[in-house]
């Protein structure tokens, strides 16, 4: 979970004037995986299933004003997130991978089926 709050302060920025303004960001987010390997002297390989969830939450209040352009009288006042915005995501997921052992490197792969697929790939120094 994260939740951040940021006071936009009271001011004029190029042609926006601001007052109490405040942001607020809420984010949660859980997985949950199950994992099984099997290790041979200089490979290993890797595979799983898991579900993933998150949800984000994010407003910002207080009074807006914009002026069009230097020569008008007035200024439109706005809210610039009316309810603010949510955004929210789930899915399962799938898992590959393969690990090569050769001394003091590692060099690994992983390529993750999901929603928004991932591969990840690296390159490691085990000292012991």
């Amino acid at each position: 979970t994260l939740n951040a709050v940021y006071g936009i302060d009271d001011s004029t920025t190029g042609t926006i004037q601001s007052v109490n303004g405040l942001a607020k960001l809420k984010t949660t987010a859980f997985t949950a995986q199950a994992l099984a390997s099997l290790n041979f002297p200089f490979i290993n390989i890797y595979g799983g299933f898991g579900y993933g969830s998150g949800t984000t939450n994010l407003t910002v209040d207080g009074d807006f004003k914009h002026q069009f352009s230097p020569y008008e009288a007035t200024a439109v006042s706005f809210t610039p997130l009316p309810g603010g915005l949510d955004f929210k995501n789930s899915s399962f997921n799938s898992t590959i991978g393969v690990r090569l052992s050769m001394g003091f490197f590692k060099i690994f792969a992983s390529y993750s089926m999901q929603e928004y697929n991932t591969l990840n790939a690296g390159i490691a120094i085990s000292v012991r």
